[in-house]
C-alpha cells in the first residue's frame, strides 16, 4: 500500500517538476532533479511514510540513499516552502494525483 502511494507521488513528481523518470533515479546532482527528490522525501514524509520506507522504495528503484541524505531533503524542502509559496500549490496540486 505504502509502496502504490510513493510511486504515485514519484510519477506526480516527476510530470510536475518536468523531470524523466530516468534521470530522477540515476545518481545525479543535477539541481531540478535534486529538489524533485527532496520534494518525494517531504510528500511521503508527511504521508507520514517512514524514513526507511522512503529509503527501501527508492532502493526498490535502484537508487540507494542513506538516512541523513532523505532527512536532508525534507529539511531543505521545509525551508524552501518558508520561502516560496509556489511550493505550496505544487504540494496541493501533486496531492490530487495520489
Amino acid at each position: 500500500m505504502k509502496e502504490e502511494i510513493f510511486n504515485q507521488y514519484v510519477y506526480a513528481v516527476c510530470k510536475e517538476m518536468k523531470v524523466d523518470n530516468v534521470d530522477f533515479f540515476a545518481k545525479t546532482k543535477k539541481p531540478d532533479v535534486v529538489k524533485a527528490r527532496h520534494l518525494l522525501y517531504y510528500l511521503c514524509f508527511n504521508r507520514p511514510m517512514r524514513t526507511y520506507e522512503i529509503q527501501k522504495f527508492m532502493s526498490n528503484n535502484y537508487y540507494e540513499t542513506d538516512h541523513s541524505t532523505i532527512i536532508r531533503g525534507i529539511d531543505r524542502m521545509s525551508e524552501v516552502l518558508k520561502k516560496d509559496k509556489d511550493y505550496s500549490n505544487l504540494i496541493k496540486k501533486i496531492k490530487k494525483y495520489v
